[in-house]
Order: C-alpha cells, then sequence, then structure tokens
C-alpha cells in the first residue's frame, strides 16, 4: 500500500506514561512470563519497522505517552481530521494502561477498546476502521481456528455488515 506515490502512512503507537499506574487485573487469570513474551515481541517488531522504513519519506512513526484511557482519547481525537483510515490491533491478552477503563462503555466490545472508540457515535470523525487481531491457527491435535481465548465457532454467522457511505474530508493521499 505505501509504495503507491499518493499514500502516506502514519503509525501512531500510545504507550504508558510516567504517571500510568497498571490496571488492576485481581480477577483475572494472567500469566506474566506471557506478557512480557508478547511485550517483547512487540518491541522486536516495532524496532524492525522503524529500521525498514527510516528512509522512507511517505511513513511517519510517531510515539505517543499516555497515562490512562482518557488521554488516549483525547490523543486519537486529535488524529480523526488528518487520516482517513485507522488499522487498529485489538488486544486479546494483555490489559493496558493506556486503554484502562475504555472497555467500560463499550459498545461493540469484538472491536477491542480503540476500534469501539472509533466506531462509536460518540466519536465525532468520519473514518474507515480496520480492527486486526493475530488468530492462533489450528490446534496440532486438529482443534479449531480462532484466538487464544476466544475460539472461532462455526455456527456463528455474521448477519448484520452494514456499510455506510460517508462523505470524505481531507484525502490522506496527499502528494
Amino acid at each position: 500500500m505505501t509504495e503507491h506515490p499518493a499514500i502516506k502512512l502514519t503509525v501512531m503507537r500510545f504507550i504508558p506514561g510516567e504517571d500510568a499506574i497498571e490496571p488492576d487485573d485481581s480477577g483475572m487469570l494472567t500469566v506474566e512470563t506471557e506478557n512480557k513474551k508478547e511485550k517483547n515481541l512487540d518491541e522486536e517488531y516495532v524496532n524492525e519497522f522503524r529500521i525498514q522504513t527510516a528512509h522512507d519519506g511517505s511513513i511517519r512513526y510517531n510515539e505517543k505517552a499516555v497515562n490512562n484511557g482518557e488521554e488516549t482519547v483525547a490523543a486519537t481525537r486529535s488524529m480523526d481530521n488528518h487520516h482517513d483510515l485507522f488499522i487498529v490491533g485489538r488486544g486479546h491478552v494483555m490489559i493496558s494502561p493506556v486503554t484502562a477503563g475504555l472497555t467500560d462503555w463499550s459498545e461493540c466490545t469484538e472491536l477491542g477498546a480503540i476500534g469501539d472508540l472509533l466506531a462509536s457515535s460518540d466519536f465525532a470523525a468520519t473514518v474507515l476502521v480496520l480492527v486486526v487481531q493475530q488468530c492462533v491457527g489450528l490446534e496440532p491435535e486438529g482443534g479449531e481456528l480462532g484466538t487464544p481465548h476466544a475460539p472461532a465457532q462455526p455456527e456463528e454467522q455474521f448477519s448484520s455488515v452494514q456499510i455506510v457511505n460517508r462523505p470524505m474530508r481531507q484525502p490522506v493521499f496527499n502528494t
């Protein structure tokens, strides 16, 4: 996508700020080593991405330190007039201080905290949102495809898909 001369990509990564408080997850069973492993993999991937795209003028990488969900919402809203497509990841294990409290009033929890924020009627922007989540794949014993904590249900059908055409503001593909 970024090889097209009219397309510009901005990668925004929210990281916990100095005053961020780790959410209390005492009600959840978490495996600390899994969280550390995922964080390390994330860091490796981001560092590799930054190295590979360092001299590409069409790609910008930004990190924004936020201390809580409220600051994450404000930072996300500040970007809404500059982009037409948001691709967001949906976490499945880690609880992050940057999204703490955002899922308390989610309308579509399957979109994740940021995806739900962008898709909500309260969000002033009119943008396209693509939510991605890593899939585990098939188990060696022939288990089903799914995410680590939400296996796919073959009988599930998605019958409520709505596509809405909305006028675009500024194109993100400025040359």
